[in-house]
């Protein structure tokens, strides 16, 4: 039997099943970060130039059952690999876009909670952010495929403060890149990538890091 016809994106049921309800007419290229506001409302970013029926690039918003939020519009000029809602309602981008509603950003970015550019926060990382992870603090870790950020040489991945600027406290000497973090309840850090070696010590693709960066060496 042949399903019913999604492209690149739809809601299942708890129990698996298509929810006939969100049908948000697909996008016509890859869908690379989903994120849902408490009211319900989907931030969807990807490398797509059309969604939902509509010409939008690379990072929409869509209401509960998959039409447009034709208010949200961001204007990214690039692919997003990563989204992330704040408590505060504003929410952090990251990809390989350069420009953010015709103002230059270079591949990471916050906006405010109406899809316009929050314009105090400007990391500048060097090449793409495939990840980004907000902590209770404020902190924001990134990774990817960098070499400075935020105002320091850090490669592959960071920890910025709230205003975008690099925490000088944080170095884990990563070899290559990231591509997905999972911070953990008492402070340390899960990493996965393409990396050898982290914090120090010898670790091939996946890594727990101390609170400073180091490799936590119980975990291997």
């Amino acid at each position: 039997m042949l399903g019913t016809p999604r492209s690149r994106i739809a809601r299942l049921n708890a129990n698996n099943t298509l929810d006939f309800g969100f049908d948000p007419a697909g996008a016509n290229n890859s869908v690379r970060a989903l994120a849902v506001q408490p009211d319900g409302k989907l931030i969807v970013g990807g490398s797509y130039t059309q969604i939902a029926g509509a010409s939008r690039s690379f990072l929409v918003r869509l209401n509960v059952n998959g039409s447009l939020d034709s208010a949200f519009d961001p204007g990214v000029n690039g692919a997003v690999w990563c989204v992330i809602p704040e408590a505060d309602g504003k929410i952090l981008i990251a990809g390989s876009f350069t420009a953010v509603g015709g103002t230059v950003r270079n591949r990471m970015a916050r906006l405010n909670a109406d899809g316009t550019l929050d314009a105090g926060f400007d990391p500048n990382p060097s090449s793409d952010v495939f990840v980004i992870r907000s902590m209770p603090n404020g902190k924001i870790y990134a990774g990817g495929f960098f070499s400075t950020i935020g105002g320091l040489s850090r490669s592959y991945l960071a920890r910025l403060n709230a205003d975008g600027t690099g925490d000088p406290s944080f170095n884990a000497s990563v070899n290559s890149y990231v591509i997905d973090i999972a911070p953990l309840a008492d402070g340390k850090l899960m990493i996965g990538g393409y990396f050898s070696s982290a914090g120090g010590a010898s670790r091939a693709r996946l890594a727990r890091l101390n609170a400073s960066g180091t490799a936590d060496l119980a975990f291997t």
